[in-house]
């Protein structure tokens, strides 16, 4: 399973997506991708959203983040102990997804950490 480490917590795309799908079951062509950054020497990751009739970032936000903390309780122990930054959800229009140019699928995570 494809994973990623951010900070000292390891989140895997599938199980996140499952997560993803399930908060945002009433948006209808749903893509999601994971983001790893790394900045003032903490890891970030964000979540990539894009999907029809997303409305409400904030809402959307809020329930995302909310169900990521129910999901994965780690993440609100690194973060209360400073280890990461906060989770950042970006809502996006599909064409500003990234995708492999090779095979032209959705790349699903995509690590811009530096080294």
């Amino acid at each position: 399973d494809e994973a990623a480490r951010v900070g000292t917590m390891s989140v895997y795309f599938e199980d996140t997506r499952s997560m993803v799908m399930k908060t945002l079951f009433d948006v209808s062509g749903l893509q999601f991708q994971m983001i790893i950054t790394h900045f003032n020497n903490l890891d970030q990751l964000t979540f990539k959203i894009s999907g029809h009739q997303l409305v409400g970032e904030k809402s959307i936000a809020t329930r995302l983040i909310e169900a990521f903390k129910h999901e994965k309780p780690v993440y609100g122990e690194v973060l209360a102990k400073n280890l990461i930054h906060p989770l950042k959800i970006e809502i996006v229009d599909m064409k500003d997804m990234e995708i492999n140019s090779r095979t032209g699928k959705l790349k699903r995570v995509i690590d811009r950490r530096k080294g």
